[in-house]
């Protein structure tokens, strides 16, 4: 039915933009080629082609925003970010953040260079909850997200999350609660108080160089993912003690 309705509507778009390009045509032979009178008739039919064309253009910039409006509507998606490496994407939400943060992440340590040490501090001291969750080092998947990512850092991929995992602990901060996950890295998860940003694994391409999704986390397509952070925090996790040399 969709892809019928759009069918529909290109047909009719398409027959539109036409007959306009063929009285714009025909009035400019009229008005260059013809006398005074006929004259006067061509300009008038250009006028109205041209007025024409400025209507389509407008049809099709509405039905590109009726789209787009839809999609917020129906699925709380308010953006698609090509690249999710963009340490700027986050900066104004982590400023605005007022409740919790939660994070899935492989070892998160360029999170960490480029906001974590930062951020975190700061949202520490406003009290609120921060919950991370770094792949298991001791896991077989890490094996496997090495082998499939293709990428310098993840050459050595289990050091590196060790490593990532002394740097959250040296801030020594009060409401941050760390976690290992032992279960398949299926996506890259941030959410800042109401807003998701999610993006998939990909094989053969940096996790940071991947596209991101922004959701609204009060509509129903956001409780999937919400749902999948909880599942991994009570059901396939383990505690990183800092207090402790992880082993």
């Amino acid at each position: 039915k969709t892809f019928k309705s759009k069918y529909q509507w290109l047909l009719k778009l398409t027959s539109y933009l036409w007959l306009n390009f063929i009285l714009l045509f025909f009035g400019l032979l009229l008005t260059v080629y013809t006398n005074s009178w006929l004259q006067a008739i061509g300009a008038s039919i250009v006028a109205s082609a041209l007025v024409g064309l400025l209507f389509i253009y407008q049809l099709k910039i509405d039905r590109q925003f009726d789209d787009t409006r839809k999609m917020y509507d129906k699925y709380g998606v308010v953006s698609i970010i090509p690249v999710r490496s963009n340490k700027q994407l986050y900066v104004k939400h982590l400023q605005r953040c007022k409740k919790s943060l939660d994070i899935i992440g492989l070892s998160l340590s360029r999170f960490y260079d480029d906001l974590g040490k930062e951020f975190f501090p700061l949202l520490d001291a406003k009290g609120i909850k921060i919950r991370i969750l770094f792949l298991d080092p001791e896991s077989p998947f890490v094996e496997s997200r090495e082998r499939e990512e293709l990428s310098p850092a993840t050459t050595n991929l289990s050091n590196e999350i060790r490593k990532a995992t002394k740097y959250y602990c040296s801030l020594e901060l009060s409401n941050l609660e760390m976690k290992y996950y032992d279960s398949t890295p299926t996506l890259n998860y941030l959410r800042i108080d109401n807003l998701i940003f999610t993006g998939p694994y990909f094989v053969g391409m940096p996790s940071g160089q991947k596209p991101a999704t922004v959701i609204r986390a009060d509509y129903e397509m956001a409780y999937e993912y919400q749902d999948h952070f909880e599942n991994i925090w009570n059901s396939f996790s383990r505690n990183v003690n800092c207090s402790k040399k992880e082993r």
